[in-house]
């Protein structure tokens, strides 16, 4: 490993791996703000709206499996290059080991007891299982469903989706935050080790 990309690289991944990290991040922001530029009045609620366009059928062809279509990865690289994302000078291993950061400030906020936490993972789950049903069904089933359920019902089990969305979205940029910090600082482990291992 004598030229990582990323971060991702400080935990032993191959660069071309932590290019695909970079690539999956770099899409993630890349829809978020496309969101909000396609449709302000939504708000933050923008960038969850997804449009079924004719692009659909470059991931998923009708005229074969999506399994035989090129995959993302073979143009990771490629379109980071392309848009300016890709840095000119790749992050490395010493540059990990210097980046400094502070605590977060909890603000008075503490970690959610082990109650709530159950609470808000068991309602969540219970959103995913609906989000899945839901993601696999055609629209005039879903039409279907949404007549049986009523409106009130169908308007709660948006706000119980758009609830659980919040949360794990939350708690994504939590878990990013501690292993950019973890990589950080086994960044740091690394070059202790290559210098004791330079001594003896």
């Amino acid at each position: 490993m004598t030229k990582p990309t990323a971060a991702a690289n400080a935990a032993g991944l191959p660069e071309d791996r932590a290019i695909l990290f970079a690539y999956r991040q770099w899409l993630k922001h890349e829809g978020d703000i496309l969101g909000e530029e396609l449709f302000p009045e939504l708000g933050q609620d923008a960038s969850r709206f997804i449009p079924e366009t004719f692009a659909r059928h470059f991931h998923f062809p009708l005229d074969r499996p999506w399994t035989e279509v090129e995959k993302p990865s073979t143009r990771a690289r490629t379109i980071l290059e392309a848009v300016g994302a890709m840095p000119k000078d790749v992050a490395s291993i010493e540059c990990l080991a210097e980046t400094e950061f502070e605590p977060w400030d909890k603000g008075g906020c503490e970690f959610p007891s082990n109650e709530k936490l159950v609470s808000y993972m068991e309602a969540s789950i219970v959103s995913l299982c609906f989000a899945w049903k839901i993601a696999h069904s055609p629209k005039a089933e879903i039409v279907k469903a949404l007549k049986t359920l009523g409106e009130d019902l169908g308007a709660r089990m948006k706000d119980d989706f758009i609830s659980s969305i919040d949360w794990m979205a939350s708690a994504i940029i939590l878990l990013e935050a501690a292993e950019a910090r973890l990589l950080c600082a086994g960044a740091v482990i690394e070059l202790e080790e290559r210098d004791a291992e330079v001594r003896s």
